[in-house]
């Protein structure tokens, strides 16, 4: 499924506010640790291939944050999704956005510490 970001900000009425991410689960880089390795989640690196070569968490598999969307393969359809970055904006958009189509997702909400 490829899921295209337009913006992080929704239309309401006359008005345009910034995405709602109270619905979107949230943890730090040290509680990712119980996630790794686990058949049934998928941790997805959203930084550069260039900073994920630098350094990335294990198991982790890079898909680029970009403005044409990104692929999740179909395989981790019913995976847990976890999404980090280097500050933890892009893991919460995406984490908003695949939990609206659907995936159970979880972002990582803050530095990218390894």
């Amino acid at each position: 499924m490829r899921v295209i970001i337009i913006a992080c900000y929704k239309y309401e009425g006359k008005r345009i506010s910034k995405c709602d991410f109270n619905e979107v689960d949230i943890i730090s880089f040290k509680d990712i640790k119980k996630y790794i390795g686990r058949e049934d989640c998928l941790i997805v690196d959203l930084r550069e291939d260039m900073e994920y070569r630098r350094a990335h968490i294990k198991t982790a598999v890079n898909i680029e944050y970009n403005s044409r969307g990104i692929t999740i393969p179909e395989k981790h359809r019913k995976s847990l999704i976890i999404f980090y970055c280097d500050s933890g904006n892009r893991a919460l958009i995406m984490a908003k956005v695949m939990s609206n189509a659907g995936y159970r997702t979880i972002a990582v909400a803050d530095r990218f510490t390894h």
